[in-house]
């Protein structure tokens, strides 16, 4: 009888060490994932440009293209452009920019310079330009017609 019960104590304690181990070294790989998952994910920068964006806008062949260029921060800013548009009744427009900064390493050689965008959207009549965006914040903007 006595020989049964440290053979179940040793199978006993051999599990709860096994358990241990085990729940160590997946709360570990999921730790390490969660980190390498929130170093590639990019993080929105809270930015608001303090001058006006000129946006031209041009019609060729029923296609209506907007377009501008914005200066991002710094060379480790990602820009993302997209449009709205409803239609209602009477079309309307609006330029949704994104700047987005990935975390992590990032290589800081040369300048930051201006990038351009544009969008295009096909309609027979004018829409109405409701402007611009910055990650959802409205940000001063002026349009101006390509002759």
């Amino acid at each position: 009888m006595r020989m049964h019960r440290s053979k179940t104590f040793l199978l006993l304690l051999f599990v709860i060490i096994f358990a241990c181990w085990w729940g160590v070294s997946v709360l570990s790989q999921v730790s390490n994932t969660a980190s390498i998952g929130q170093a590639q994910a990019p993080i929105a920068v809270s930015y608001v440009p303090t001058t006006t964006m000129i946006i031209t806008h041009s019609i060729e062949n029923g296609m209506q293209t907007y377009a501008g260029s914005f200066t991002p921060l710094s060379l480790c800013d990602n820009l993302g452009v997209g449009n709205r548009s409803n239609n209602p009744g009477v079309l309307h427009v609006s330029i949704a920019l994104t700047l987005t900064t990935t975390a992590g390493p990032c290589d800081l050689t040369g300048e930051v310079s201006p990038e351009p965008f544009s969008v295009g959207i096909t309609s027979d009549t004018s829409p109405v330009f409701d402007g611009v965006t910055l990650n959802g914040v409205i940000i001063p903007s002026k349009l101006v017609e390509k002759k």
